[in-house]
């Protein structure tokens, strides 16, 4: 039984290194040692090959989808529009500022990301709605699952290897060394994260306003 959930955890795992080599099983937790899922990892020193990378990142039920993002610089993204209702998608970061204008029913123009750096992703129509994209000039490993688990490409020489989440005090760099025992990178988080909160649907309002009288 053991083996068995094991394999089932690597598949699973496995779904999120982009590279198909070798790899070992890491885990990043935070300073409590609790998980951090969808923190971005990545090789330093690598260089990724030559080429533009797609990326799509969707507009679904008024929520970024995928939420986090992690990609290469030079990589093209779509952001298409799955809802009913018009998006407004914009960025102020320093790394990469854009606007795609009221839009639904079409398809917006892609937007390439040349420079590294983090990209907060924002909706004028709804402010609650918050997507990170995290552009590196190295080479992509892969974001954590939810348990905090991503497989890491084995390595037979130290490299430079840099974790990331949107909610970290700041980036964390680590130093891998060959055949190391320790599988576990820890990452220090905000204790307090505030985000803008998704409002009620209106018949939660209406409930809430006759229980309220």
């Amino acid at each position: 039984m053991a083996v068995r959930l094991t394999s089932v955890l690597l598949g699973v795992v496995a779904l999120h290194c982009t590279l198909p080599c070798a790899a070992e099983l890491y885990r990043v937790v935070d300073q409590n040692g609790k998980p951090v899922a969808d923190a971005a990892v990545h090789f330093d020193d690598r260089q990724p090959a030559t080429g533009s990378d797609l990326h799509t990142i969707a507009q679904i039920d008024k929520e970024f989808v995928p939420r986090f993002s992690l990609i290469r610089a030079g990589t093209v993204v779509d952001f298409p529009n799955q809802d009913r209702s018009r998006h407004h998608v914009y960025s102020f970061s320093s790394a990469k500022s854009f606007e795609l204008e009221l839009y639904h029913g079409e398809t917006s123009e892609p937007v390439r990301f040349p420079d590294a750096g983090i990209v907060t992703l924002g909706c004028n129509v709804h402010d609650w709605m918050i997507g990170w994209i995290y552009v590196v000039s190295g080479t992509p490993v892969g974001l954590t699952d939810e348990r905090g688990y991503i497989e890491i490409p084995a390595i037979d020489a130290p490299e430079s290897l840099s974790i990331w989440h949107p909610h970290a005090l700041a980036p964390m760099t680590v130093l891998m060394q060959p055949d190391s025992a320790n599988r576990t990178l820890s990452l220090n988080m905000q204790e307090t994260v505030l985000l803008p909160e998704r409002p009620a649907t209106t018949h939660t309002r209406r409930r809430r306003s006759v229980r309220s009288e």
